[in-house]
């Protein structure tokens, strides 16, 4: 009765909400300041879309949350995730997240990938005990991509299968023509890398398999960017692997079943 009356002490998960902003930016900034900063700016700008707050005793104890996949059918990342430092070593970690997944399931997500970063700070990877989380729930490290963050701190992305739902059966995709490299912005939550953005030739499209490629690089070259990096179906990544390599990139990586069971994305990567 009591339980009921005040709401108990469980932990539960609730959608987030303005006011928990500010408890959920300072839980942030007990790991990184620079995320919390970003973290607030980019819940501020969304609204909350996707994110949850843990609550113990009506208060916030953690954050967490996903977004769905571009271009990727039943996948998510997982989004900002975090727990308060005096809450950690009580096993809220790993039960905030299988919250999270029991949410994902009445949208049929099946894989999960979950981006973070082997950052160092006075000696200390301060994303360990999150890895271990991770690895603990059944993640497998999928890739890393070097000198994202920074010079000295790679990307490094999680895979995680959601146990609710079986694997998908292998689907069948037409044999990519080739791709039109369009254009380059920052890529997020780096350090002066260039994304390059692309579509698939089309069948009524003339001219080589690869376009754009050569003059996106050379304006990234001419840039302030460090390095360039570019995210491609595994068909495709197989059919222009050579033009890649050409321009200087090299395979860093996949992420498997992405788009679909049996389609990966493969990550390459230039430096300039």
């Amino acid at each position: 009765m009591l339980g009921r009356l005040f709401g108990g002490a469980e932990p539960r998960l609730a959608p987030l909400k303005q006011e928990h902003l500010r408890a959920v930016v300072d839980i942030i900034a007990e790991t990184d300041e620079d995320d919390a900063a970003e973290a607030e700016e980019n819940i501020t700008a969304s609204g909350g879309a996707g994110m949850f707050v843990l609550l113990e005793n009506r208060k916030v104890v953690g954050v967490t949350g996903a977004l769905p996949a571009d271009g990727a059918e039943g996948v998510a990342w997982l989004s900002w995730t975090y727990l308060a430092a005096a809450c950690r070593g009580r096993g809220l970690g790993k039960q905030m997240v299988d919250l999270l997944l029991r949410e994902l399931n009445a949208h049929e997500v099946r894989k999960i990938f979950i981006a973070t970063s082997d950052c160092i700070e006075d000696g200390e990877n301060i994303y360990a005990a999150a890895h271990r989380l991770y690895e603990e729930m059944g993640a497998t490290l999928e890739l890393r991509l070097p000198d994202y963050h920074g010079p000295d701190a790679a990307m490094l992305v999680y895979g995680m299968l959601n146990p609710a739902f079986d694997a998908p059966e292998a689907a069948e995709e037409d044999a990519p023509l080739g791709m039109v490299v369009e254009s380059a912005e920052r890529a997020p939550d780096s350090d002066r890398i260039a994304a390059l953005h692309w579509r698939e030739l089309t069948p009524d499209e003339d001219g080589p398999k690869v376009q754009g490629l050569a003059e996106q690089m050379a304006e990234i070259r001419s840039g302030n960017a460090r390095a360039a990096v570019i995210a491609l179906t595994s068909p495709l990544s197989d059919l222009v692997a050579g033009a890649l390599q050409a321009e200087g990139f090299r395979c860093v990586g996949s992420l498997s079943d992405y788009y679909a069971a049996g389609v990966d994305q493969v990550w390459w990567h230039a430096a300039k």
